[in-house]
């Protein structure tokens, strides 16, 4: 999804990625902006994503529903037009990609993500 939206709207959109989890699955977001393939320090940043804790799954779900109505809307929207040419927006609908494959679909209710820490596995990604 995050490649089609970078391949449909290449003016304002740009594939990124944080690099490989500690089990080494790539986390993928956007840059969003009127030149996302400028960093421009004049312009305000902002950072929206998801999945933080591996078994809250709705979260990447409200980060992709925003950047889709972003995406869309740009061409039509003046409001969200003026937005973007703006600001730069960086999201990512799933953070923690070790946390949620170990817990999606077998719902688990896994929080953390699989790095051991201390002994155990897994560490609260906005915890510890």
């Amino acid at each position: 999804m995050l490649r089609g939206w970078a391949t449909l709207y290449p003016n304002i959109c740009r594939l990124e990625s944080l690099g490989p989890s500690y089990e080494g699955r790539w986390i993928y977001g956007l840059k969003i902006s009127d030149d996302p393939q400028t960093e421009d320090p004049s312009e305000p940043e902002m950072l929206i994503y998801g999945v933080m804790h591996g078994r809250e799954w709705s979260g990447g779900e409200m980060v992709r529903y925003a950047v889709d109505t972003l995406l869309r809307n740009y061409a039509t929207d003046p409001v969200l037009r003026d937005w973007i040419d703006r600001h730069q927006l960086w999201a990512f609908p799933l953070m923690n990609v070790d946390g949620y494959s170990y817990d999606y679909p077998a719902q688990r209710l896994w929080r953390k993500n699989r790095q051991p820490f201390d002994g155990v596995i897994g560490t609260d990604p906005n915890r510890n």
